[in-house]
């Protein structure tokens, strides 16, 4: 970088003003030099008259003074994979506190450790644009085909999905919100940003329907899958078969149900005084009590015969010597090719959603009052919910008109 002569604005020389000679631009530049830094902080003033840049320059070096030593603002522009790290470091905390199940943090560190650090690297976070995030996806569709892992032996080499796609794109968006937050991109671009390949058709979540649904709760009654000859294997599907029933009739996320202890589940009274089983959790939208649908006391009361750990601190999912049993994806997975076959897409928190589906369809609960108990917005619950078919509702009205009423969720065991 070609610079004229500085012109120092204190004395100590830590704030210092110059134009470049490497380009036609009128605009001052600031140099400022932070105690305790090894290099210089340049800013552009986006100033051309003299007079306006010292101004802004005198003002924003006290600012620039709490970014850097407070909140670890770094001096000179990062690469993508210097952000990257930094926010996996603060994942892998996250997940050490317990904040973050083990599933979604190897996700993280798979996702970006193979597809984004060595598609964006050394570019600056600051550069990137639009185009790139199209080049990208373009070039992750084509990667176990005809990119870097084409010649790679691979259990699962195949164009990602559009839940693969959609899940890693959390991962994306999440490195470029810490470069947002490190001060290396600018929050309006991030914004702007179009993530063509984010979510599903439509916004659509997956759920099961009533026969789906049904199937699911028959085939895990069935012998032949929960008296499995490895005790281990034998527990943890007599564990999962409870988990799936007890966030299907109670809507939780996966995290807030996972890390469930015995004192956060409760029984009250309603205003009514009829007794009600809620369960306190926390999870992205902060604290709140889920009420659960009648009959499923008996779920968490086979959980503690499983588990034998039931006291108020314990784990309700507890593996046999009393730590958390954090992840029950892998079991539910095997589940679902079992009962659908391996192509099926849905996952423990189709479960969620088919909470909220049955509860539109069968109950025609009030939007505002599921939202509530499901701990989003009624925007979102109408824009992920909306889908609900006709042929469904009309199958279900159908039952209720000539009195065959479909048995309750909290029957489906």
């Amino acid at each position: 970088m070609h610079t004229e002569d500085l012109q120092h604005l204190d004395q100590d020389k830590r704030i210092a003003l110059y134009k470049r000679t490497d380009t036609k631009s009128m605009i001052w530049h600031a140099r400022f030099r932070i105690e305790g830094q090894t290099k210089y902080k340049r800013l552009s003033t986006k100033r051309v008259d003299f007079d306006e840049a010292r101004r802004w320059a005198l003002s924003e070096f006290p600012r620039l003074e709490i970014r850097i030593n407070e909140y670890d603002e770094p001096i000179t522009n990062l690469n993508f994979k210097d952000v990257a790290r930094r926010w996996l470091s603060e994942r892998e905390r996250e997940h050490q506190r317990g904040d973050i199940a083990k599933g979604t943090y190897g996700r993280d560190r798979g996702t970006t450790s193979r597809y984004l650090i060595p598609f964006f690297g050394s570019k600056s976070v600051n550069k990137i644009a639009q185009k790139d995030l199209d080049d990208y996806w373009i070039w992750r569709q084509d990667y176990w085909v005809s990119g870097p892992g084409a010649t790679e032996q691979h259990k699962k080499k195949r164009t990602p999905n559009s839940n693969t796609i959609r899940q890693e794109n959390i991962s994306l968006r999440l490195v470029l919100r810490k470069a947002v937050d490190l001060g290396q991109l600018r929050h309006e671009t991030n914004e702007r940003f179009v993530w063509k390949h984010q979510s599903m058709s439509k916004n659509r979540r997956p759920h099961f329907d009533t026969a789906d649904y049904q199937k699911l709760t028959n085939h895990m009654r069935r012998n032949e899958w929960r008296k499995h000859k490895h005790p281990r294997i034998a527990r943890d599907r007599a564990l999962l078969r409870e988990y799936v029933l007890i966030m299907a009739n109670s809507g939780m996320r996966v995290g807030e149900q996972r890390n469930l202890k015995w004192k956060d589940v409760q029984w009250r009274r309603d205003n009514n005084r009829n007794d009600m089983l809620v369960c306190a959790v926390e999870g992205k939208t902060g604290k709140r009590l889920v009420v659960c649908n009648e009959g499923m006391g008996k779920y968490f009361d086979r959980v503690k015969q499983i588990t034998c750990h039931t006291k108020p601190d314990d784990w309700v999912w507890a593996k046999k010597d009393g730590t958390l049993k954090e992840d029950f994806s892998v079991g539910f997975k095997s589940l679902i090719t079992d009962v659908f076959g391996s192509d099926d897409e849905r996952t423990l928190y189709s479960l969620r959603h088919t909470y909220a589906t049955f509860k539109i369809i069968r109950e025609n609960m009030n939007l505002k009052f599921l939202s509530t108990q499901m701990g989003t917005s009624v925007a979102m619950i109408d824009k992920h919910y909306g889908h609900v078919e006709v042929s469904e509702i009309g199958g279900e009205i159908a039952k209720k008109s000539v009195g065959k009423n479909s048995k309750s969720d909290s029957d489906q065991t």
